[in-house]
């Protein structure tokens, strides 16, 4: 039992035995049974005692009793306003008085300063409030406060509201809501009506003509009349010889009468049958719908004229007199009687006479079609169905007291009406009308209170409410409390109460709470790693060995390495030996290191393969680089030529044919390949010195860049489609190639002066400048071209990838902190790690990566969503996943989020005198290549290397 039930039990006992217990019947004395210490429970602290409410005070304990609080007293000054204390709300409440209770307070309760604190401008009437809705009525009754509306009612929808609808000064504008063509502007025409509301009927459209009392259509010349053309005999043609019978007018065709029919004073002068028509009412106008007959004589019960409308009434023809009561009785098309000027029999065409028409009319409203006797009684404020009551019988909606706007009204507080007043809802059932976080429309939540209004507190979806990441919660006593953790999710943490590790994704508490035995592991669905296999060797080198690239091979899990070499390599039986000085060469190895096939190509100078490409079918495979005097498809070349050379398929090493770019000196650093329908496309980028064929040109200075596209078809020598140069004062060197998602190349690369990329010089920032530059790869039009650099360092963009997305990563190594397009890579050593992520096109950085100390990066690589630099380093490697450190130079292989930058695992080399990277690629099965050159021991999680002579390669495979 809580401290405040017990209070409240014992203070209603002790009051109770107070009241009772006075002896001998006499009256207790108050002050003296208050002083006595057993009246009141006994307490230790003032929260025994108090009982929760507000109103009453705060109770307190003194002298080990408890007290009574004192009583809230509610007065806000003001005489006019009814004061009172509210419970729910906890404090005081003043309302103003709202004597007919249509939820507005009297206007002439005012504040202090004399300010108005109700609305109501008159609180006898329930039906006259501020944001009533207006009724259209003739009493001019201000159901809104607001004399300047009027409830405008616009029955025939021409835009007008009807004249009728007055509140005092304001009323509508239309003459004759009955008529659409009938409003303010309107075109008068000739129909009785006042069309353009000027109180002028008809004036300067009715038509001179004459009278026309037989209705055969020609009037009298002697009886010259003024009308509408619609009214009931007039004749717009006045060459009527006898105007006393239809027989008899011009045109009319003779028949056997003995009578002058055609007015041309000769009688029956070649007569003949004409049309009669019958006359059922037999008065002398027949219809069509009556029967036909064709006679030379007159027959009994036929007429010549067949404009009867009603040929079963005697009283309805064209020579009737109209009559008030909404019948057609003359046949012009319309019930037009005049009861007064613009005012006619039936104006709304309901087909009931104006209620003028004694004794036959009964339209109480004969400007509205949807009022007359019969009609169903509306909430509209206005007498429908013409029994001289308004709106009774009308279905009526029952409206709820809603104080706190929820939407939901108070179920005892209800009014009836046909429109919904201020401060009243549609709904009711609302437990709390103060409340407007409390109604049956609200969720139920973990606070120990029915927010939902259904008499429970705390169920069903109160638990749902309580929500911690990764926890399952359920609410009991009004709080939220963590029962267990979600799969995927523990509490790791002394301090914090919850499940707030999510072991899913943390590589500190992968799996479980327990950290990943690499602390720089990823963690994918609770698994850590990336895990490295084994290390490989897969040759021994009697010289030095540098891989320059490394390529997967479609739907296998080899791997080509291309690079260049000294000395002797050697792979199991097969070794490859150097002709001078570096050659280039190409290996395809097994998953295992064993060789699948090998290539070497060098004369007696400098020879290295420094690109390959391939097509993502494994249908072409392409090496580029420099050689000098070196044996390819077709004969060795002469000089040093930047080359490229067609493989028939990544099967075998055969060539359908070498090309290259010849100069003094050049060579070629990048290369890409793509098959648009039958044709493939290459594209290279590198630099040259002296005068380059295929329209490159003579370099400017140092060594320049350039960048083409060449077609083939396969197996056929290529054309150069296009060639572009980049030129400066000092060497311009491109070193990769990728293709975006944009149509574009993006050509990355070094230079130590203000480049000419087709725009006139760039900016120089330092010793050597990054640069990117794009290119439209189908016309080769050079786009966005930029230098990066820190101005005392030495900067080169060294690799560009092609993202999933179709953005672009850019990685190389920067003399300080390097910015590209307003982004900073923060690395602050000699020769620090960059890769930013870009947009396509437009190159704007997403992302950025900075890497301090003396790093090189060496390749790039996709796995999956994951970006994979490799390279190497000496010293410290730290990233925001850690910090790695080497005494001697160190291969590093690092992933990062391709969307975000993120970095996911990062793993490094221990042990060795000269590790390096020379590229990494993701094989078909989903595991990751990582190639390794060494110089003596060579350690990696476990597993051990021992170099032979000089620089070794050795090739792990990682696990995501």
């Amino acid at each position: 039992m809580s401290a405040r039930f017990t209070f409240a039990v014992l203070l209603a006992l002790s009051l109770a035995l107070g009241a009772s217990c006075g002896g001998g019947g006499e009256t207790p004395d108050a002050s003296t049974d208050a002083a006595r210490p057993d009246a009141m429970p006994p307490c230790t602290t003032d929260a025994q005692c108090d009982d929760g409410l507000f109103c009453n005070g705060t109770e307190h304990c003194t002298e080990g009793h408890c007290a009574l609080g004192s009583p809230t007293i509610c007065d806000d000054g003001i005489a006019c306003t009814i004061d009172s204390c509210s419970e729910t709300l906890r404090r005081c409440l003043a309302r103003v008085p709202d004597d007919d209770g249509d939820g507005a307070g009297i206007a002439t309760c005012v504040d202090v300063t004399g300010n108005p604190l109700g609305n109501d401008c008159d609180d006898t009437d329930a039906n006259r409030f501020p944001g009533n809705h207006e009724v259209c009525d003739t009493a001019m009754h201000d159901e809104d406060c607001d004399a300047a509306t009027h409830g405008g009612v616009d029955a025939d929808g021409d835009g007008f509201e009807d004249q009728r609808c007055c509140n005092g000064s304001s009323c509508g504008e239309d003459c004759d809501d009955a008529h659409p063509s009938a409003h303010p502007g309107a075109t008068e025409v000739c129909n009785l009506v006042d069309d353009d509301c000027d109180t002028h009927i008809d004036e300067t459209v009715a038509t001179a003509g004459f009278a026309d009392a037989d209705r055969d259509g020609y009037g009298d010349p002697t009886m010259p009349l003024s009308a509408c053309t619609t009214a009931a005999g007039f004749a717009a043609d006045g060459t009527d010889c006898d105007d006393t019978s239809a027989a008899r007018h011009p045109g009319q065709p003779e028949f056997c009468d003995h009578v002058d029919n055609d007015c041309d004073m000769r009688v029956d002068e070649m007569a003949g049958a004409v049309t009669w028509y019958g006359d059922h009412d037999g008065d002398g106008f027949g219809s069509a719908s009556s029967g036909t007959t064709s006679s030379c004589v007159p027959p009994v019960g036929f007429s010549l004229l067949g404009s009867d409308c009603n040929d079963g009434a005697a009283a309805v023809s064209p020579a009737s007199a109209e009559l008030c009561n909404a019948v057609d009785d003359d046949c012009n098309g319309v019930a037009d009687f005049a009861i007064a000027p613009g005012d006619l029999e039936d104006d709304d065409r309901d087909g009931v006479a104006d209620a003028h028409c004694v004794p036959v009319g009964h339209d109480c409203d004969d400007r509205d079609a949807t009022s007359g006797p019969g009609s169903i009684e509306t909430c509209d404020g206005r007498d429908n169905d013409c029994d001289g009551t308004v709106d009774e019988d009308a279905t009526q909606v029952v409206y709820y007291r809603d104080v706190d706007g929820d939407g939901y009204g108070d179920s005892r507080v209800v009014r009836a009406g046909c429109t919904q007043p201020m401060g009243f809802a549609v709904r009711g059932g609302d437990c709390d009308d103060a409340a407007a976080t409390r109604s049956p429309a609200a969720h139920e939540t973990c606070n120990a209170t029915d927010d939902d209004c259904d008499g429970a507190t705390d169920e069903g979806e109160a638990s749902a409410s309580c929500v911690m990441p990764g926890a399952t919660m359920a609410c009991l006593s009004g709080a939220c409390v963590v029962i267990g953790c979600a799969t995927g999710f523990a509490d790791c943490s002394a301090t914090t109460t919850g499940c707030e590790t999510d072991v899913r994704s943390d590589p500190s508490h992968c799996g479980s709470c327990a950290p990943c035995a690499n602390p720089l592991s990823s963690c994918t669905a609770g698994v850590c790693g990336p895990t490295a296999s084994a290390l490989t060797a897969i040759q021994t080198d009697v010289g030095d060995v540098v891989v320059e690239r490394v390529l997967s091979v479609p739907a296998s899990t080899d791997v080509i390495l291309v690079g260049r070499y000294t000395g002797s390599l050697h792979f199991g039986t097969t070794t490859l030996t150097s002709n001078g000085g570096y050659d280039g060469f190409a290996v395809r190895l097994r998953a295992d290191g064993t060789l699948v096939w090998s290539g070497s190509w060098g004369g007696a100078g400098f020879d290295a393969i420094h690109a390959a490409a391939m097509l993502p079918d494994g249908s072409a495979f392409v090496v580029g680089g420099e050689l000098c005097n070196a044996t390819l498809c077709g004969g060795p070349i002469s000089g040093c030529t930047g080359f490229w050379q067609r493989f028939a398929s990544v099967a075998a090493p055969g060539c359908n044919y070498a090309d290259g770019v010849a100069a003094t000196s050049s060579r070629i650093t990048g290369l890409a390949m793509e098959r648009v329908g039958t044709t493939t496309y290459v594209y290279g980028t590198g630099s040259w010195t002296g005068t380059a064929n295929h329209g490159i040109g003579v370099s400017s200075g140092g060594y320049d860049g350039f960048v083409f596209r060449a077609r083939e078809v396969t197996g056929t020598q290529p054309t150069y489609e296009w060639t572009r140069a980049f030129t400066g004062i000092y060497d311009d060197t491109p070193e990769d190639l990728a293709l975006d998602g944009a149509s574009n190349l993006v050509v990355v690369g070094a230079t130590s002066s203000s480049a000419d990329f087709g725009h006139g010089p760039t900016g120089h920032a330092g010793y050597d400048d990054a640069f990117l530059v794009n290119v439209d790869r189908a016309t080769g039009t050079i786009g966005n071209a930029g230098q990066f650099g820190y101005n005392l360092g030495y900067d080169h963009a060294y690799r560009v990838i092609a993202l999933p997305n179709g953005d672009v990563a850019v990685a190389g190594y920067s003399g300080g902190p390097i910015v590209f397009a307003g982004a900073t890579s923060g690395g602050t050593g000699s020769h620090n790690l960059f890769v930013f992520g870009l947009a396509a096109s437009a190159y704007s950085p997403h992302w950025q990566i900075g890497v301090s100390g003396n790093v090189d990066v060496a390749g790039l690589g996709l796995a999956g969503t994951s970006l994979l630099v490799s390279g190497q380093f000496t010293g410290a490697f730290a990233t925001s996943r850690g910090m790695i450190t080497r005494s001697s130079p160190a291969a590093f292989l690092l992933s990062a989020d391709v969307a975000t930058g993120a970095i996911g695992f990062l793993r490094a080399t221990d042990g060795g005198t000269g590790d390096r990277s020379g590229g990494t690629a993701t094989r078909s099965d989903g595991r990751i290549a990582w190639e390794i050159e060494h110089t003596s021991f060579l350690g990696l999680e476990g597993s051990s290397l021992t170099s032979g002579v000089d620089q070794d390669m050795a090739m792990t495979v990682v696990t995501p």
